[in-house]
C-alpha cells in the first residue's frame, strides 16, 4: 500500500481529515473483510492444520472484536467528529461562530476515540502472536501466510494512522477549540 504523504506541521485540519480518510480509513475498508474472510477460510479448513485450529478459531474470535471495534470507531469519526472539526477550522478562519454541538468540549469525544485506539491495540497484540508464527517454514497454509503478510501491512498502517490522529489531529483540535 503506497501512502501519501502530508505535511502535518503545516497542513489545515481539513486537510488532515481528508488524508485520514482517503490513506488510512479507506484502506481498512478494503482490507478488514478481506483479512476476515482469510480467516474464515482458516478456520474452515479444520484439520489441515492439526493444531492450529485451536490458534486459528481464537484469531477468528479477537479478530471479530477488533474489526467491530474499528468499524464503529471509523463511523464515529467521519459521521461526527470528522465534519465538526472541519466545521470548527472553518468557522474560526472565516470569523463565522462556532457551530454548537451535543458533547461539550470536543476533548471529550476525543478521549472516547483514544480509548478506542488502545482497544484495537489491545487487540492488535493478542492476536500477534497468533498469526506472527504462520510462516511458510512452519508449515501454514498459503492462507494463514497471506492472512500473516496482509496483518503486516495493517499493523503499519494502524501505528501511522493512529499516530495522526492521536499526536496530530487530536491534539490540534483540542487547541483550536481553545481559541
Amino acid at each position: 500500500m503506497s501512502v501519501a504523504v502530508i505535511e502535518t506541521a503545516t497542513c489545515s485540519l481539513a486537510e488532515l481529515t481528508q488524508h485520514i480518510r482517503d490513506a488510512h480509513h479507506a484502506y481498512l475498508g478494503r482490507e478488514l473483510p478481506v483479512l476476515w474472510d482469510l480467516l474464515k477460510e482458516a478456520a474452515s479448513a479444520r484439520g489441515a492444520h492439526g493444531a492450529d485450529d485451536a490458534a486459528v478459531r481464537r484469531a477468528t474470535r479477537l479478530f471479530g472484536g477488533f474489526r467491530s471495534t474499528l468499524d464503529n470507531h471509523l463511523l464515529k469519526e467521519e459521521a461526527v467528529l470528522f465534519p465538526l472539526v472541519e466545521r470548527l477550522e472553518r468557522s474560526l478562519g472565516t470569523g463565522e461562530p462556532v457551530p454548537a454541538h451535543a458533547f461539550g468540549p470536543l476533548r471529550l469525544p476525543i478521549e472516547v476515540l483514544e480509548g478506542e485506539h488502545m482497544l484495537a491495540d489491545r487487540f492488535l497484540d493478542e492476536l500477534r502472536p497468533l498469526w506472527t508464527r504462520w510462516r511458510a517454514e512452519a508449515g501454514a497454509s498459503a492462507t494463514q501466510q497471506t492472512f500473516r503478510e496482509r496483518m503486516l501491512a495493517l499493523e503499519a498502517d494502524m501505528s501511522r494512522h493512529t499516530y495522526l490522529e492521536d499526536h496530530v489531529l487530536f491534539p490540534r483540535t483540542i487547541l483550536l477549540e481553545g481559541r
